[in-house]
């Protein structure tokens, strides 16, 4: 069948094709992190893609989730759903679903759960949490086709998160794989064949502070325009961008689509704050560390008011610098330094100070050529997984509203 078909399933209480183990919390003394006993969920928390990861156990089990059941959170958030890789002895904020194989099948009803999770979420009550029963969760409802086709959207559905689970897992990798990279390069560790360490890197390398490197490279900082320079209402839907923190991206480059428009006008008149490629603009307020680094695409430009602009100069290299300020190290020095009792804020005097450990331009060029490469595939699977998100919601959609019927030829089992 194809889109458009009429449904033929049947609707049936959940209670009447599946098992419902409402989870109890065992006694405080029986918890422990030493492997005694069952591993123990208390709710949500401990979910993760597919199955949960533990963090406790209990020497004293009170309800307990077989294998391979359907884990649902039944308290503060409700709906979200596991499957059981191991027994589980579960707590109140869980219940344990377990299907009736000769009429639904496993992965079809978890679907269908993720499906309906808002629609059971809305069924929740309680005040200072939300929360459901066992009653409600035995009368809420279930489409339920032939197990062939049930086997089949299940197979489909499971096919586009795996891909999903596999994409997230590069992103992980790429990440991780940023962050000892840049703590390998910047603590001066490549140069081991020289037995440098940490605390003595190679004698090319100078200790600077970036106020001491831009004044020596004929590079600058300058503070976006205080508000009152422009206001708001002078945005417009067209022109140069405007780039405050909220448009600097997580790989270093600016949100253009998401960026405030000024006029040509005020481009002009603003012109000591105009952005050129090979500039780096950094928050100077809220999400302190966020930066970007300017390319040709991005001007005309300017340096919105909550940002600080920074040209480089000749001896420091602004992806290089990017780098930098991907560093967790130098992102607490920033928040350390700032200023501010309700939002913290940076400025020339602060950002001037900044301690580097300079590598020779060749070096820089070498490290940032890497960076750049990590935060390229960084961005190519965050859209690939972004991609696959859509589509896993789109087919789940169209395969539990029966609006797509799928064929499969063979006998139930």
């Amino acid at each position: 069948m194809g889109p458009g078909a009429q449904m033929t399933n049947d609707r049936r209480l959940l209670e009447g094709v599946a098992d419902i183990i409402l989870g109890q919390s065992p006694p405080g003394e029986s918890y422990n992190s030493r492997g005694d006993g069952h591993p123990f969920l208390q709710g949500k928390a401990e979910f993760d893609a597919w199955s949960p990861r533990h963090v406790k156990y209990t020497s004293d089990p009170i309800k307990v989730a077989p294998r391979e059941a359907i884990l649902i959170s039944v308290r503060a958030p409700v709906g979200a759903t596991n499957i059981a890789d191991r027994e589980y002895a579960i707590g109140r904020g869980l219940a344990a679903i377990v299907p009736h194989s000769e009429t639904i099948d496993r992965d079809y009803l978890l679907y269908w759960l993720k499906h309906k999770e808002g629609a059971l979420a809305s069924l929740g009550t309680g005040s200072t949490f939300q929360s459901i029963n066992k009653a409600t969760l035995k009368s809420f409802s279930v489409d339920v086709p032939s197990l062939i086709e049930q086997r089949a959207i299940a197979k489909a559905l499971r096919a586009v998160q795996r891909a999903k689970e596999q994409t997230e897992q590069v992103v992980e990798a790429v990440n991780e794989l940023r962050k000892s990279f840049l703590t390998y390069e910047w603590r001066g560790d490549s140069a081991w064949r020289e037995h440098a360490t940490p605390d003595t890197p190679p004698a090319r390398w100078k200790r600077v502070t970036l106020g001491e490197v831009l004044a020596s490279g004929g590079g600058s900082i300058q503070t976006g325009p205080f508000g009152s320079l422009l206001h708001a209402e002078s945005y417009v839907d067209r022109g140069p961008s405007f780039v405050m923190p909220k448009d600097m991206m997580p790989d270093g480059r600016i949100n253009r689509t998401a960026a405030a428009r000024v006029t040509k006008a005020d481009y002009e008149r603003l012109h000591r704050y105009r952005l050129a490629p090979g500039d780096v603009v950094l928050g100077r307020r809220g999400e302190i560390g966020r930066y970007a680094v300017v390319t040709r695409d991005d001007c005309p430009a300017l340096c919105g008011s909550g940002s600080l602009r920074i040209r480089t100069g000749e001896e420091l290299l602004p992806e290089f610098l990017g780098g930098l300020f991907l560093r967790q190290t130098t992102r607490d020095w920033l928040s350390r330094s700032a200023v501010g009792s309700t939002m913290l804020n940076l400025n020339t005097k602060i950002l001037k100070q900044l301690p580097l450990l300079l590598p020779p331009i060749e070096e820089q060029r070498r490290v940032s050529e890497i960076v750049v490469a990590i935060q390229r595939k960084s961005r190519a699977e965050k859209q690939k997984q972004n991609a696959l998100d859509q589509l896993f919601k789109a087919l789940l959609h169209e395969l539990m509203t029966g609006r797509v019927r799928l064929e499969h030829r063979g006998k139930a089992a």
